[in-house]
């Protein structure tokens, strides 16, 4: 399902995952009509690529590791980085659909047990170094997995590898699947602030597909669920004019919900249909 035009802004990139994973993000050539996406067609972007995050969680990412970070999230996955071998290959979390793509998590497959410490190998993907924006209305539509300890996000680091700040368009937890969490974090890491918006009253988000979108402009994060504003929270300074890098994840346990248990169905599959991004004239 295409994703509807946005009054007054421009479809500058666009990626979608279905037929093949790991794929060339689209310029427009997915739709015959690219009018439905956006009547400009000049402002289709180049071919970013979205790369592969090899590490164990959050404190593999820079920024997060766990001499910094205050409180470590204790995630239980490995990040598999399927060009890192045949082995992560033939065990690539990245799973080609005929409409869509997913990031697959599971317990940890035995052929690769030498190469992660984790219990359990899932994916990162991240366009950093490759695409970044400062400002701007960015969207993802997806199918969260269901399940206790599984934690899928979609969400904006800086560029410059500093952290905080952060945006958190949708963390959620698979075993509670009419919420996700909307947040901002800024401030230091030894001085953390945040502003986290619990997103209820929601259709079981592991059943069928919903876009998920931060309108990040220099005064305020506006987030929206299926195109509708559910949550609004102030630019703090350290976001305003900042380039950022999106980041698609499944994480598996952690401190905040904890890890899977005897009822997690495995494998456990964050369904990804497409991420736009649309801008302002110069940005904003």
């Amino acid at each position: 399902m295409p994703p509807a035009p946005l009054p007054d802004y421009g479809l500058r990139q666009f990626w979608h995952f279905g037929g093949r994973f790991p794929l060339r993000p689209a310029t427009g050539d997915i739709y015959r009509n690219r009018a439905a996406l956006n009547g400009d067609a000049a402002t289709w972007a180049p071919r970013y690529q979205w790369t592969y995050h090899p590490g164990r969680g959050a404190s593999a990412i820079r920024g997060w590791d766990a001499r910094g970070n205050p409180h470590p999230s204790s995630e239980l996955q490995a990040y598999v980085n399927p060009f890192a071998s045949a082995v992560h290959a033939a065990h690539s979390p990245f799973i080609a659909m005929p409409d869509h793509g997913v990031i697959r998590g599971q317990p940890r497959p035995d052929a690769l047990a030498r190469f992660l410490p984790q219990p359990y190998a899932s994916g990162c993907m991240i366009t950093r170094g490759s695409y970044a924006l400062t400002h701007g209305w960015v969207e993802a539509r997806l199918r969260l997995p269901h399940g206790k300890g599984l934690w899928p996000a979609f969400w904006l680091l800086p560029d410059d590898g500093a952290w905080p700040p952060e945006i958190d368009i949708m963390e959620a937890h698979g075993g509670d699947p009419t919420r996700y969490y909307a947040t901002v974090h800024w401030g230091s890491r030894e001085n953390r602030q945040e502003s986290s918006h619990p997103i209820t009253g929601l259709p079981d988000l592991t059943r069928d597909w919903h876009q998920y979108a931060v309108h990040w402009g220099p005064e305020w994060c506006d987030f929206h669920f299926d195109r509708r504003r559910v949550a609004r929270v102030a630019t703090p300074p350290q976001l305003r004019g900042r380039a950022c890098y999106l980041l698609l994840n499944l994480a598996i346990g952690g401190a905040w919900f904890g890890p899977p248990d005897e009822t997690t169905p495995f494998p456990a599959d964050l369904g990804i249909e497409w991420v736009g991004v649309w801008q302002q004239a110069e940005g904003r």
